[in-house]
């Protein structure tokens, strides 16, 4: 089975200009929209922000 292309990396590769976005917003309406929001790319910023690392599972899956 092959894994499916990363497309992040694939675009690095290409010199592709990324667009993307810190959520430091808490639970999962926040990061929902920004998932599908057009970014290249969304970080789940728990370090500085009142984002438990417990939150950000249900995030990334909001984001997805």
């Amino acid at each position: 089975m092959k894994n499916p292309t990363n497309l992040f990396k694939a675009r690095l590769t290409a010199d592709r200009r990324q667009l993307g976005i810190w959520n430091t917003i808490g639970g999962n309406t926040v990061p929902e929209m920004l998932g599908g929001s057009g970014f290249d790319w969304v970080l789940v910023d728990c370090e500085h922000a009142a984002i438990e690392t417990i939150e950000v599972l249900p995030a990334l899956q909001a984001i997805g």
